[in-house]
């Protein structure tokens, strides 16, 4: 077993399910553009709206593929038609990136939904860089994304998500977008070195 080779000083592990083990720790995925080390050297920070500005409303937009991992997202989508379409967008079909990109900036919130694996990423990055909060699930990537301003749940739900639950945590939330000091803390949180650096060394 890899764990048990006295070679190894840690393991940080993308979609890790179980992260039990002292020596292994969760890696979030990020943008998955492999050529670049740092968020800012391969893509503009876009300016966007405030996250004050925006309405209170959850963007609930997911690519749904065949196979047992993406039925939640399937799940999702129609409890967001049936239960909270009071505060959501729903988009049922696929949508031009930067189509998409501007829709997360019209919304204070984006529902990200593991599908492929367990990350909710790369959708939570873009939400992040676009200045919505994400909304995941607490899962075994929680130590890697609870040094990140996004809303965990235990699970999709009807009543994880209300109007009354989306205003408190605009509000607890909302210096990590608007505050320029903060907001640019959590734009370095996004870089790759902010994580490399994370992992212990020997």
């Amino acid at each position: 077993m890899i764990l048990k080779h006295p070679q190894l000083h840690h393991w940080a592990a993308e979609n890790a399910d179980d992260v039990s083990h002292p020596l292994m720790s969760p890696l979030p995925l990020g943008l998955v553009y492999s050529d670049a080390p740092k968020i800012r050297e391969f893509m503009p920070v876009p300016k966007v709206p405030r996250l004050a500005d925006r309405p209170l409303k959850i963007l609930c937009g997911h690519r749904v593929r065949d196979g047992a991992q993406w039925e939640p997202r399937k799940v999702i989508s129609k409890t967001a038609k049936r239960d909270w379409s009071s505060f959501t967008t729903v988009l049922d079909e696929d949508v031009p990136e930067d189509e998409f990109l501007n829709l997360i900036q019209r919304h204070s919130f984006v529902l990200c939904a593991e599908g492929g694996g367990l990350d909710p990423s790369p959708k939570a990055w873009q939400a992040l860089l676009h200045g919505a909060i994400p909304i995941i699930r607490k899962n075994s990537l929680y130590d890697a994304y609870q040094h990140l301003p996004v809303i965990f749940v235990e699970n999709w739900e009807t009543e994880q998500l209300t109007l009354e639950k989306l205003e408190l945590w605009k509000a607890q939330l909302l210096p990590d977008f608007d505050d320029p000091v903060q907001r640019s803390d959590t734009l370095n949180k996004l870089s790759l070195d902010f994580w490399w650096n994370r992992i212990p060394k020997p």
